[in-house]
């Protein structure tokens, strides 16, 4: 099976990090376009911009990944093309007025944040013929734009064998509360809780991981820059972000939105208990089988599920060595990747392919 896939490389995100690893673990004839952020790729991609009419973009290297991918399957035939960040590429679609039978493109953002996509996104979303989605609760919604049974659910996957708890028993005298991430995160709830937990409990050390030019665009985390008890975090190598999962007694991450976060299946991985809230797709990476959850903005609710875990720590041990056994058995990327050729293989054999 010839595969061609167009990829990103976040840049926060290390080598170990985000859905850009799935390539890897996939077993098959491959070729990766990726997105590349030199001078001569945004000189490209501003004016492949131009020939296509599409002067509001700014994302010169996406549009630049999107040629090379767009040449590509002109002289190098495949049998799958597969968009692994389908939102940041919707313009693509706009070779076709119906997407080619074998392309299949992986949407990452709950409905909730379609509005905050360009006018363009959901009719481009119309031309889609294949998705692949990161959660279920939500695929009634996505079968609305790319067609009923057209919908696949995969989750999210995660490098197990480097996120994975510590070889020594870790210690907790002074607990740390991990918060990571932007999208998608209820940071006024984060802001709140903090404050009283902060109160109640002095001991507590509170590591936010949240890059500097975010941090003063969320109103909860710019009342939270000079809190005594957090400690501020970005930058990091793969190594430091694992040792962060590994010394951390809870993961805190209440979510307005959620489709799958790298924060919450690297957290599952390390053995990191999640505390967050029931929206979008936290059920699917175990929220409520796994380990409990908490309606949104229900503060007391969650202080309450804190403060349980810190009185009982041999029960956060065990919610531990099961979010990491979720993890082994749902998440790996080889079990993952596997998914993926099995819907590769379901469109071939739906349709003829058309390269």
């Amino acid at each position: 099976m010839r595969i061609h896939i167009l990829a990103d490389k976040i840049p926060w995100f290390g080598q170990h990090t985000g859905y850009e690893q799935l390539p890897r673990h996939l077993n098959a004839d491959l070729r990766v376009v990726r997105s590349r952020t030199t001078r001569n790729q945004i000189r490209l991609g501003r004016a492949y911009k131009r020939v296509k009419g599409w002067p509001w973009r700014e994302d010169d290297v996406y549009a630049a990944a999107e040629l090379r991918f767009w040449l590509e399957s002109l002289w190098a035939p495949a049998d799958v093309r597969h968009i692994l960040y389908g939102e940041g590429h919707h313009h693509y679609l706009e070779h076709w007025k119906q997407a080619p039978a074998n392309l299949v493109a992986t949407l990452h953002h709950p409905p909730e944040q379609w509005p905050q996509q360009h006018p363009l996104f959901l009719s481009n979303l119309r031309r889609l013929r294949s998705a692949i989605v990161l959660y279920r609760r939500d695929i009634e919604v996505f079968e609305q734009y790319v067609g009923a049974g057209r919908v696949h659910v995969i989750l999210h996957g995660v490098d197990t064998e480097f996120f994975c708890p510590a070889n020594e028993p870790v210690t907790y005298r002074t607990p740390r509360l991990l918060f990571a991430g932007q999208n998608g995160r209820n940071t006024d709830m984060l802001f709140r809780v903090i404050t009283v937990l902060a109160q109640r409990h002095p001991d507590l050390v509170f590591d936010l991981l949240v890059r500097d030019t975010i941090r003063q665009r969320y109103r909860g985390l710019s009342q939270l820059t000079h809190h005594p008890a957090v400690r501020w975090h970005e930058r990091i190598s793969d190594d430091a972000l694992r040792d962060l999962y590994r010394r951390s007694y809870l993961l805190l991450l209440p979510l307005d939105v959620c489709g799958a976060t790298t924060a919450m299946v690297e957290s599952l991985a390390c053995g990191l208990p999640v505390v967050t809230t029931d929206v979008g797709g936290v059920p699917d990476y175990g929220g409520g089988s796994v380990y409990p959850i908490v309606a949104n903005n229900d503060d007391e609710a969650m202080i309450e599920l804190v403060e349980r875990y810190l009185e009982q720590p041999s029960w956060r041990d065990d919610i531990a060595h099961r979010a990491r056994a979720f993890a082994e058995q749902h998440l790996a990327w080889p079990l993952v990747a596997e998914q993926h050729l099995a819907v590769y293989r379901h469109l071939l054999a739906e349709e003829d392919p058309l390269s």
